[in-house]
């Protein structure tokens, strides 16, 4: 599974990609919005891991955007604390929410759950 992992927290993202590359995932990185839109309609991943925050524009509408032109699960990760926050987000696209800090194993959990939907749906699909 192709993942691309977006977060303006450097050590964040290069602890989850190291981790996630020894259980076997393809990871990919980037720490701003315009990085990630490059990576997301080069790489086409399965499922981004996008956080809500980053300084170069709105995740949310970046997330649209591409999910519009290249589709992919997005499982989103934030330091919001607030529901409103969740809402927005599962609304806007995002498949799934995760607030951090987490657990590294809540997150593999969620990306096994986030994966086993998108394959009963595309299964579906004619």
């Amino acid at each position: 599974m192709k993942l691309l992992i977006v977060d303006n927290d450097r050590y964040l993202v290069e602890m989850l990609t190291n981790w996630l590359k020894t259980l076997g995932y393809d990871v990919h990185r980037a720490y701003t919005g315009e990085r990630a839109k490059q990576e997301w309609e080069e790489l086409q991943p399965d499922l981004v891991i996008l956080d809500t925050v980053l300084k170069d524009m709105d995740a949310m509408a970046m997330c649209r955007e591409m999910q519009a032109k290249h589709d992919a699960l997005v499982l989103v990760m934030t330091d919001g604390k607030d529901v409103q926050d969740e809402i927005h987000c599962l609304e806007s696209g995002a498949d799934d929410y995760l607030r951090k800090p987490f657990f590294p194993t809540q997150l593999l959990a969620r990306i096994h759950a986030v994966s086993r939907r998108g394959r009963s749906t595309l299964a579906l699909r004619p």
